[in-house]
């Protein structure tokens, strides 16, 4: 047989087909895997960018927050004092 031409699946033994199915099998498995993965990266970066945000927006509330809960404190210092109470450490 002349090496330059290649093999139909009739002229193939059964290993040599078996061989010639399984690599390309693994070809289109792999093909499809990765075609499979891009979307999947796509989102892992968006749930990146959302956990971003969301940790900026946590950031900026316990800030007001912290105000909050400072100017409650000097409201109820400065009534304690109108009304007399002593003094906490």
């Amino acid at each position: 047989m002349d090496k330059t031409k290649q093999k139909t699946i009739m002229d193939m033994t059964p290993q040599e087909l078996s061989k010639s199915l399984t690599a390309t099998l693994g070809e289109v498995t792999k093909a499809k895997i990765n075609t499979a993965i891009i979307p999947v990266h796509a989102e892992i970066r968006e749930l990146k960018q959302d956990q971003e945000r969301i940790e900026r927006r946590l950031e900026r509330v316990e800030q007001k927050l912290d105000k909050v809960a400072q100017d409650h404190e000097e409201r109820i210092e400065i009534i304690e004092e109108h009304l007399g109470f002593p003094h906490k450490n």
